[in-house]
């Protein structure tokens, strides 16, 4: 875990920091569809995406309520992702057979 996470959270406080989340959340949902629009710059909206990992981050630590709950969030990740590619890989093989 970042360092500088655990610090926000111990200094701000939990509630004060998940408000933040949520703010920064509605925050890259509006810049979103405003790029979508034309009216945002992709680097507006990669910097929204950073504002909420870094949230991420600190909401994994509070809901632990330990550093390692950021380890326990990337482990989750990890599955959900070998999960995804194994579905997406036997739909690319039903599609190939399809076509053949």
């Amino acid at each position: 875990m970042n360092t500088t996470c655990k610090m926000a959270v111990d200094y701000y406080g939990k509630e004060l920091q998940i408000n933040q989340a949520f703010e920064k959340m509605g925050g890259l949902l509006v810049t979103i569809s405003q790029w979508r629009r034309g009216r945002s710059s992709k680097a507006d909206v990669m910097s929204g995406i950073a504002d909420v990992i870094i949230m991420c981050d600190q909401l994994c630590y509070i809901v632990d309520g330990t550093e390692e709950g950021v380890n326990i969030c990337s482990d989750i990740i990890d599955q959900k992702l070998k999960r995804q590619e194994k579905r997406l890989e036997e739909y690319i093989e039903c599609a190939n057979t399809q076509k053949s």
